[in-house]
């Protein structure tokens, strides 16, 4: 699914204390860091990151991690790229394991950008993901994933996340990228479902 959610809150101003002295650069950092999460829809108020070759990963916890690369099994021939990059800690064969399937949807497709750019947000349920949504947008939906075309981020939930998931998503991204002018939505969902279909060929 593609959606174009509305904005969540913003802050303004600086930040002091009761003694108008500047907070600190702790206390700084997590008000920004919980000011991060609130806007960008993750479920914990310090949001970790892991940066790729085509993108920004950003999940609320290890075990949310743990989970999403539990889920996302690539397939057999996919599988064989990502031994080839004998990774060692879950961060880079996460980050790995994305950038292939990135690389292999734009392959499917046809589609090669140049200078991607765009945001992964991790959700620990695909239930919390669709509370977080009912509450910005208003509005009740059942996504397993969905692609944010205003704010260009990617939203998945890992307990529902698996290759077709996450491909079906990712054909959303590599459309709104790679045209000018972004086609009508339905021939958004033709392409994102041949990405889906096509990525283990």
């Amino acid at each position: 699914m593609h959606e174009t959610p509305t904005s969540g809150p913003c802050w303004s101003g600086s930040i002091r204390l009761e003694n108008n002295r500047p907070a600190s650069n702790t206390f700084l950092f997590v008000f920004l860091a919980t000011a991060l999460a609130l806007l960008t829809g993750t479920d914990s108020a310090i949001a970790l990151e892991i940066k790729t070759d085509y993108t920004t990963i950003v999940y609320p916890s290890n075990a949310t991690l743990h989970e999403f690369n539990d889920n996302l099994y690539l397939g057999r021939n996919l599988e064989f790229r990502l031994r080839a990059k004998k990774t060692v800690t879950i961060e880079e064969e996460v980050a790995f394991k994305v950038d292939i399937l990135i690389e292999k949807a734009q392959e499917v497709m046809g589609m090669h950008i140049v200078n991607f750019n765009f945001r992964i947000i991790l959700h620990s349920s695909a239930d919390k993901m669709q509370q977080e949504y009912l509450a910005t947008n208003k509005r009740k939906v059942h996504y397993k994933a969905y692609y944010s075309l205003k704010h260009n981020i990617l939203n998945i939930g890992v307990d529902e996340v698996n290759l077709r998931v996450f491909s079906h998503e990712l054909g959303h991204v590599i459309v709104d990228h790679y045209f000018k002018v972004r086609p009508p939505g339905k021939i958004h969902e033709v392409l994102a479902q041949y990405c889906e279909i096509n990525i283990t060929n």
